[in-house]
């Protein structure tokens, strides 16, 4: 009784703390109109207006989306070039803030955000509740990762992911495979993530309970795009998404820290067909599935989902900086398993760790200087450990 009396007291001290660090990160962010042009929110924004005023059907018209933008606040051809480019379904994350003026929408939509990673910050210091005793420090590792930043600064929606992600890997600790299949199609939200799918296929026990999940949620989601849109805008959605990931458009995705986004940046390679470049990036993806197939069983269940988490970075067509606030559930695991002494190479991960979470800054100097292969290099790193790990129960 009384050892569940200090967990209940610590947890509120915990909530408490995590609130008390927030009040001045709230009360000096200032949205302007500057901050809301360079922004990503302007164009979720926009979608959710557009949805709202029952024209779905023009999601994708990227002309239509300035004529909405104009209407609140005067753009340039400079500064946020590109358009929706989220799955229809997306947009019901952003209706609620639709019926505000854009600066508020994105002031409040920001506050939202930081709301959930204050929430997200607690459970994972709950979850990792040793490692966090331990090492109290490391609760508010998430509150100062630059990728968080960003993405709270864009507007991006980086953080709910994190939020989906911890989700999937506590579901797959507890061995819950419909559940995990049902929030793994949330994916869908964010195409580029999918790329996580079959990795997570491959850790199931239970793979028509997993797929089960995934189907029934995947049609949930396509029926309710299907519903906002109309079909034939659907069926145009993976065209559009290709076709706008040009920098003339606002996404650069030669500062992807992925494989796609390295053959981008080669200039000689850069020249050839788009479809060689994707086909070369699928290629290695599926060799890199497997050998995950192959190796996972050898390693803990922590550290084949690290290995996951990496390689579906890796191969995804479109990870910017923002985006690898999701890296913060492998820097989590890695900690933890050094804690309680379930990872030998110690020094190693510690110095893994630090590079993971350093690793954004380069985005700095506009371009990723190879760097985008340290998620493909500890990948391979946590799948061939030096000898095998304690198993869990």
């Amino acid at each position: 009784m009384k050892t569940i009396k200090n967990k209940n007291v610590n947890l509120v001290l915990l909530v408490l703390y995590f609130f008390i660090v927030s009040i001045p990160i709230i009360i000096l962010f200032k949205p302007t109109e500057n901050l809301l042009l360079e922004s990503d929110f302007l164009n979720h924004f926009v979608a959710a207006k557009i949805v709202k005023d029952g024209k779905g059907e023009k999601l994708y018209d990227i002309g239509f989306n300035y004529q909405i933008q104009e209407k609140y606040i005067e753009r340039t051809d400079v500064r946020n070039r590109n358009g929706f480019r989220l799955i229809p379904a997306s947009v019901i994350i952003f209706l609620p803030f639709s019926f505000l003026h854009p600066l508020m929408a994105y002031k409040y939509f920001v506050y939202t955000n930081y709301i959930i990673l204050v929430l997200t910050s607690v459970w994972l210091s709950i979850q990792f509740r040793d490692l966090v005793r331990g090492k109290p420090f490391l609760g508010l590792i998430p509150i100062v990762f630059l990728p968080v930043l960003l993405s709270l600064r864009m507007g991006q929606t980086s953080v709910i992911l994190l939020l989906l992600y911890a989700s999937l890997y506590f579901l797959l600790k507890k061995k819950k495979w419909f559940l995990l299949g049902f929030f793994t199609s949330f994916f869908l939200l964010k195409i580029q993530y999918l790329t996580l799918f079959p990795f997570l296929f491959i850790l199931s026990e239970d793979k028509k309970s997993y797929l089960k999940g995934f189907f029934i949620s995947m049609l949930l989601i396509l029926s309710v795009s299907l519903y906002i849109s109309g079909w034939q805008t659907l069926q145009k959605y993976p065209e559009f998404v290709l076709s706008s990931e040009i920098p003339k458009l606002g996404s650069n995705a030669a500062l992807s820290f992925t494989f796609y986004g390295f053959l981008l940046a080669q200039n000689m390679i850069s020249k050839m067909p788009r479809e060689f470049l994707i086909a070369a990036n699928l290629i290695f993806y599926l060799l890199a599935l497997v050998i995950f197939r192959y190796r996972y069983k050898e390693v803990d269940r922590e550290k084949s989902f690290i290995s996951a988490v990496l390689f579906s970075i890796f191969f995804s067509m479109h990870t910017l900086a923002h985006d690898l606030t999701v890296t913060l559930i492998p820097i989590f695991i890695i900690l933890n398993l050094v804690f309680l002494k379930k990872e030998k190479r110690k020094y190693v991960s510690q110095i893994i760790v630090f590079f993971l979470f350093f690793l954004p800054s380069i985005i700095f100097l506009n371009t990723t200087y190879f760097l985008q292969f340290a998620f493909l290099m500890v990948g391979l790193f946590f799948l061939f450990p030096g000898s095998r790990s304690h198993e869990e129960n």
